[in-house]
């Protein structure tokens, strides 16, 4: 895992993550409901051994990259983002964000990071599509998504749990010829 070769955005740096990311401070963005209330994969609480185990997996997962996003000027870790769902076979992927940081929330390093992952997904991957599934509630994120130049393929009806009810999740996606990296 070379980080050298990693694509850089203008406001934050990627670098693979490692076994010593498993920190207080990435727990505790995974502990915060603001943070992960459209991660439907992230059951509370969140225990430093899960924690320990995911990273584990995700590393040792040949179809996965997890990366630290980090403020560029600094080199300070304040989200993550995992390439995952890599499909070498079909050029397809997902790429899921989480900018843990709430101090680093609201000022586009989502949409940076996200913009690095695309030109990760495309130009080191080889990809030539890559999907997201987002709850419609999730404004800020499609928001992000639909700046990026993501169209909607279709929508899962009532397909998540939410404090009131259930959410639907959208389909959406970004062939690398729509992002100009064909």
């Amino acid at each position: 895992m070379n980080n050298e070769r990693l694509p850089q955005g203008n406001l934050v740096s990627l670098r693979y993550a490692s076994p010593d990311d498993a920190t207080a401070e990435y727990l505790s963005w995974l502990n915060d409901p603001e943070v992960v209330m459209h991660l439907e994969t992230v059951p509370q609480p969140y225990t430093m051994v899960m924690l320990q185990r995911y990273i584990a997996a995700a590393l040792s997962d040949n179809n996965s990259h997890l990366f630290m996003v980090c403020e560029k000027v600094t080199g300070r870790p304040v989200g993550t983002m995992r390439v995952h769902n890599v499909n070498a076979q079909h050029g397809t992927c997902n790429i899921g964000i989480m900018i843990g940081d709430r101090a680093s929330r609201g000022k586009g390093m989502g949409t940076d990071a996200y913009q690095t992952g695309i030109m990760f997904a495309f130009g080191q991957l080889g990809m030539r599509k890559i999907w997201e599934a987002v709850n419609a509630r999730n404004l800020a994120s499609l928001a992000m998504f639909r700046k990026l130049g993501f169209h909607e393929e279709g929508r899962w009806k009532a397909h998540v749990r939410t404090g009131d009810g259930y959410d639907d999740k959208i389909l959406l996606s970004l062939f690398s010829r729509e992002a100009g990296t064909a």
